[in-house]
C-alpha cells in the first residue's frame, strides 16, 4: 500500500482566506447597498529558502457603499464611498514588525444625476 501526501503551498498573490458579503435595500426608487471583502494574507514574493525574507501582502478589509434614488423614469441621483474604511495596503517582509511598503489611498467620494433622453 502506498500513501501520498499533498503538501500544499501558497502560491504567490493567492490568499487562504477569501470571502465578500453585502447588504442591500430597495423601495420606491431608493436602492442602497453596503458592500464588505475581507482578504486574508498572502505571498506576494519569494525570497528564496528562508521565509523570513518573503514578501506578504498583508489582510485587508475593503468596504464600499452605493446608493440612488429615481426622482422620475428618466432621471436618478446617485451617492457612493469607496473605501469607506480607509484600510491601507500594506507589504512587510517575514513579519509584520518589518514594513516595507504601505499605501493609503483615502476614501472616494462620487455623487451625481444620470438623465436619458
Amino acid at each position: 500500500m502506498t500513501i501520498y501526501f499533498l503538501q500544499c503551498h501558497r502560491n504567490p498573490g493567492t490568499s487562504p482566506v477569501t470571502w465578500n458579503i453585502a447588504g442591500f435595500y430597495e423601495d420606491h426608487g431608493l436602492a442602497l447597498r453596503l458592500s464588505t471583502e475581507y482578504v486574508a494574507q498572502s505571498l506576494f514574493g519569494l525570497s528564496g529558502s528562508d521565509k523570513s525574507g518573503d514578501t506578504i501582502q498583508d489582510r485587508k478589509l475593503n468596504m464600499d457603499f452605493t446608493s440612488s434614488y429615481q426622482f422620475t423614469p428618466n432621471s436618478t441621483g446617485y451617492f457612493n464611498v469607496k473605501n469607506l474604511l480607509d484600510t491601507p495596503l500594506r507589504y512587510y517582509q517575514g513579519t509584520r514588525n518589518y514594513p516595507i511598503q504601505r499605501e493609503i489611498y483615502g476614501q472616494t467620494f462620487e455623487a451625481g444625476i444620470r438623465a436619458k433622453f
